[in-house]
């Protein structure tokens, strides 16, 4: 059993206070110290560590098995362990549910489990064929069902729950795998800075050059539309060629054939050639009289069509058309109606996600067949969900709205199931409990999902569909239905001007949520049009045509069942499962965005391990031991302590900081449910034990039952109890537990045990302890004694030359040229920390001297001093006044400060940073005189002919890229922006009648401190010769040319336009 420590307790229902706060701090605590899984009850909380795992080995799986949970300190093992214990003891189906955000380590937890499934469980040469099977299936749904996202680089984008069937006696013998709402839309748009699903890029990256030329493919990503458009082609310690060996074999492993491997190739081939499709601008069709398209490469339709198996003309025709049925039985009929460009556009990218989507879902079939089993019904199960996390995006559509719904529903089933256990318990052991009430969430699932009374947003959402509606529509039969719902919030509803038109917000158990219904009836509808599907399910390839077995063409009676429709009724289904078996949880918690983690020596630290012997430090077994062999165990027990806690010293040197991001962990702890559920655990009792376990522990604390006790166990318990004077209220006795009531009472006897245990061994040990400190102390006293005095003088001496040398420069402005005289060996860390000191005071002498009204400007110029110091002219002695148009030498001054006020009265900037007359470089490559205006959060323009900031020309400081600066005598400065939306500013601050007042490393100090206030990151200043400039009105960028010059610059000369670049004059003195 790990040791309880106040402050980092292994389960939060030991805490004494029970808020979000507490939790934090306990998560925070023990994740420090590196241990990242924490209990409440049976619920396994997991911090995401951003390495790898130490404590996944053979031989910890081994120090879990058969051990009861709290016997070892908290890990995903011991619930794994009690899952499958549970199993076979009750023979009750279990299912593990992992929740948390992208990048919590969902995943990565599904996995840990599965291992100490496999490993636990019975081995015979045909289980372990299955437990490999079971373990390849990771590899080969990660490559095709994950992808780089911007908050996890191996993110699953589609919800898993992974049966494995066991015989009564332990032995896997199959499995089940059901997918829920595929990510389909990155297949045709990929975010910038993420990538596509994983399988594309393994596939180019892992075919040899003969078998890309079969497939027609280019091995570069960027060659194809679906994967270029965005930047991001690899991913950091993920190697695509090796990933894509791994695939290849795990999909050999579960029972693809050569052929069906080659065919899902020449799929996967389809889909990035169909993203290269280009269709040719509309032109008007005389017969219809409505805008038509064609397609511009048409030799590629050829190749995509042969890929599919499919006849390459109708495959043709059926991109550029569409087929619609009328009517009903006798009286109905097709229409062909021509594409244009945008609704051709739409086709392909349909085809593309249908094709990758039922590709996946038979990939999971395949799976499922080569796993199958008979008579599963009377097998047991371990059932792990590993589903997506609560989502709140700054853009909420269809896909969060789904995942968000799968979340209220896994919340509602979680606390139900956690406060049943809880009752089911107290009701076993005969103690009485006082139901708890706790937030149902039934009324938010009931509003998204119910018919009935009113329609919910699904119902809505199909009835959309069916009439044809858009989304406007949508939002009017919202707004109809839900206006009496407090969970359901819009503009019409409530104005609340925080929701813009078109969007409606939902109170989620989690959060509020903003939803943009741009796009949920088009999402929902899933449309893909006959024709395709028609060239599909005829087409030469067994696999193709297996994609759309189950569609059915050309049926106008048969209602088609919407995407929404369809998640929920897969929803409810898994809800249903999971009811049938008894749950354990997994909470993974994401600790930062940055991907950081508690980094240690590893090399030193186990070095250390090693020569220190922790590895060998004697078990509670040996304990007992001491009784028969005293003397011996008695040395051995304070020789490894005295190691022991050294080595914990040691570590702690060697562990780096690391910052938890505050505001996301507790946003998570918050939408875990992580509190309520304490409070439903402590709600009962805070601590519970097995008779003999807690006496194991406790019973020397009591006379009575130490070191044996005359009776059962329970009687042992009660008196133990008695003796300590702890009254009925403080706990209760059950048939096979003690409940303890507060955890200041655990903490109590805790503090006891630790208080009993020095004076046990103390009087078991104090003989040979006696005579072991007794020798040694005679053996080096009179070493001690000689060395110290050595030591003594030796340090005495030196200490004497430092003051003599030192103490005469201490009133001096030189101090720091003092030499210091040499040390000896055992003072040399001292005078390193003294010559320190003496840095520091100096320093802080230096920092004294200035003005307090000056320390802002200072710690400016130093800055500018970082920045311009070797690099470019500046003046460090002139003082910088930041607001120059409220000088008043200015003539405009009135003018602009009213300018100014206006716009602050209207808009959320809070203070003027910079401000100054200066020439704008136009998009004519011509001097604009304006003034620049840098407040806290944007960048203006200030005509000074008619007084105005230009707002909606504002650039943001965050969106600055850098500033470029030239390395002459002059103050010309180029602000580039990191988007097209923003044009670049290009300003000369010092004008031919102002030679000697320099602002240009004003501004630039001034742009870097506010950037660094906005983002977090320090604005790049670059100092060269040539550069770039984006105007406003320019589609491609102007080249500019610092022009060096020995000659005094007039106006005429400072902007000179040569071809495609500008040059600007740049003297090479101060003249």
């Amino acid at each position: 059993m790990e040791t309880i420590d106040a402050n980092a307790v292994p389960d939060l229902i030991l805490l004494n206070t029970i808020d979000e706060a507490s939790v934090y701090n306990t998560v925070c605590n023990r994740y420090y110290k590196d241990q990242i899984y924490t209990y409440i009850g049976d619920v396994v909380i997991s911090v995401n560590p951003y390495k790898d795992v130490k404590n996944t080995s053979p031989a910890t799986i081994e120090d879990y098995k058969g051990r009861y949970k709290y016997e070892r300190p908290p890990h995903v093992y011991a619930l794994a362990n009690d899952a499958y214990s549970d199993m076979l003891r009750n023979c009750q189906n279990q299912c593990v549910i992992i929740s948390g955000e992208s990048g919590a380590g969902k995943t990565e937890a599904s996995k840990i489990i599965m291992s100490y499934i496999a490993a636990a469980s019975t081995s015979t040469t045909g289980v372990d064929k299955i437990k490999k099977m079971l373990l390849e299936s990771n590899p080969l749904l990660e490559a095709f069902g994950n992808a780089r996202t911007l908050r996890n680089d191996n993110s699953s984008r589609f919800g898993k729950y992974m049966e494995i069937h066991f015989k009564h006696n332990g032995a896997p013998v199959g499995g089940k795998i059901s997918n829920y709402l595929l990510e389909k839309s990155r297949v045709t748009g990929v975010t910038q800075g993420e990538r596509n699903f994983h399988i594309f890029y393994q596939l180019l990256a892992g075919l040899n050059q003969n078998e890309l030329d079969n497939l027609r493919l280019n091995p570069s990503a960027d060659h194809y539309n679906y994967l270029n458009r965005s930047t991001v082609r690899t991913v950091p310690g993920m190697n695509d060629k090796g990933e894509f060996e791994k695939t290849k074999f795990a999909m050999s492993i579960l029972g693809f054939s050569d052929t069906e491997i080659q065919e899902v190739y020449r799929v996967l081939a389809a889909i990035l050639h169909l993203g290269n499709v280009k269709f040719a601008a509309d032109v008007l069709d005389r017969s219809s009289n409505q805008p038509v398209t064609d397609i511009e490469n048409k030799p590629l339709v050829t190749v995509i069509a042969n890929l599919l198996g499919a006849d390459p003309d109708n495959f043709y025709k059926c991109l550029l058309m569409r087929s619609i049925s009328t009517g009903y039985n006798v009286t109905k009929s097709i229409i062909h109606i021509k594409n244009n460009k945008i609704q051709a556009e739409l086709s392909r990218d349909s085809l593309a996600k249908g094709l990758y989507e039922r590709l996946f879902d038979w990939i999971v079939k395949k799976i499922n067949q080569t796993l199958f089993t008979e008579k599963q019904e009377q097998l047991l199960s371990i059932g792990l969900l590993d589903i997506y996390g609560f989502e709140i995006f700054d853009n909420n559509s269809f896909e969060q709205f789904c995942i968000n719904l799968c979340n209220e529903k896994l919340q509602q089933v979680f606390i139900e199931l956690t406060l049943k256990c809880e009752q089911e318990e107290y009701q076993r052991e005969g103690i009485k409990w006082t139901p708890v009430d706790y937030f149902d969430n039934k009324d938010i699932c009931n509003m998204i999902e119910s018919a009935k009374p009113r329609p919910g947003i699904i119902p809505l959402i199909d009835q959309c569909v069916i009439t044809n509606h858009d989304d406007k529509h949508l939002m009017e039969l919202l707004d109809q239905n839900l206006k009496g719902n407090e969970f359901y919030s819009s503009w019409i509803k409530n104005r609340d001007r925080s929701i813009p038109d078109g969007h409606f917000k939902i109170k989620h158990y989690a959060g509020d949520v903003l939803y943009s219904l741009n796009g949920f009836v088009e999402k929902s509808k899933d449309t893909l049009y006959s024709d395709l599907v028609s060239a599909m399910k005829s087409s030469k390839s067994a696999v193709v045509q297996g994609l759309f077995e189950d569609v059915e063409v050309g049926s106008t009676n048969k209602r088609t069942v919407t995407a929404g429709i369809q998640f929920r009724n897969a929803l409810a289904a898994l809800v249903a499962k999971l009811l049938q078996c008894n749950p354990h949880y997994v909470r993974c918690i994401k600790p930062n965005e940055e991907k950081k983690s508690l980094t240690i020596n590893e090399q030193r630290t186990k070095h250390q391990i090693q020569y220190l012997g922790l590895l060998s430090f004697p078990s509670l077994f040996s304990f007992f031991l001491f009784l028969l062999f005293p003397s011996f165990f008695l040395f051995l027990f304070f020789f490894f302590l005295f190691l022991f806690f050294f080595s914990l010293n040691t570590l702690q040197e060697e562990k780096k900081s690391l910052t938890i991001n505050e505001q996301r962990t507790k946003h998570q702890i918050q939408y875990l449910g992580l509190v309520e559920n304490v409070r439903v655990r402590r709600a009962g009792f805070a601590f519970r034990r097995e008779f003999d376990r807690f006496l194991l522990r406790y019973k020397m604390l009591s006379k009575e039952t130490w070191p044996t006790f005359r009776g059962s166990d329970r009687d042992a318990v009660e008196w133990l109890m008695k003796s300590l004077n702890l009254g009925p209220g403080d706990y209760e006795l059950g048939k096979t537990k003690i409940f303890i009531k507060e955890p200041k009472t655990v903490f109590m006897l805790e503090d006891r045990r630790t208080k009993e245990m020095p004076w046990i061994v103390t009087n078991m040990q104090k003989t040979i302890r006696g005579y072991i400190a007794r020798k040694r102390f005679n053996k080096s006293l009179a070493l001690q004694r000689i060395a110290g005095f050595f030591r003594w003088a030796r340090g005495q001496k030196h200490v004497i030359n430092v003051v003599n040398t030192i103490k005469p420069l201490l009133t001096q402005d030189n101090a720091m040229e003092a030499t210091w005289p040499t040390p000896p060996p055992v003072l040399i860390k001292a005078q390193e920390m003294l010559v320190a000191v003496q840095k520091r005071w100096w320093a802080q002498s230096l920092v004294n001297r200035i003005p307090s009204d000056a320390t802002g400007a200072v710690q400016q110029k130093c800055l500018a001093y970082d920045i311009f110091h070797g690099k470019k002219h500046w003046q460090p002695c002139r003082p910088w006044k930041a607001a120059y148009l409220e000088d008043a030498s200015n003539p405009h001054r009135a003018a602009y400060k009213k300018a100014m006020e206006l716009h602050f009265s209207q808009h959320g900037d809070q203070s003027i940073k910079f401000c100054a007359y200066g020439d704008k470089l136009n998009s004519s490559s011509k001097l604009d005189h304006r003034g620049i205006v840098v407040t806290d959060i944007n960048i203006y323009k200030h005509d000074p002919k008619n007084f105005k900031v230009k707002t909606e020309k504002a650039i943001p400081i965050a969106e600055l890229k850098d500033i470029v600066l030239s390395p002459g005598y002059d103050q010309w400065i180029i602000i580039h922006t990191k988007t097209g939306d923003n044009s670049d500013i290009l300003l000369d601050l010092k004008p031919a009648a102002d030679i000697e007042n320099e602002k240009v490393s004003e501004l630039a100090v001034v742009l870097c401190e506010t950037y660094l206030a906005r983002t977090g990151n320090e604005l790049p200043v670059i100092f060269d010769t040539k550069s770039t400039f984006q105007g406003a009105k320019k589609k491609a960028g102007v080249s500019i040319n610092f022009q060096a010059t020995d000659e005094p610059v007039t106006d005429k000369m400072r902007v000179k336009k040569v071809k495609d670049s500008v040059a600007l004059a740049s003297p090479r003195s101060r003249k």
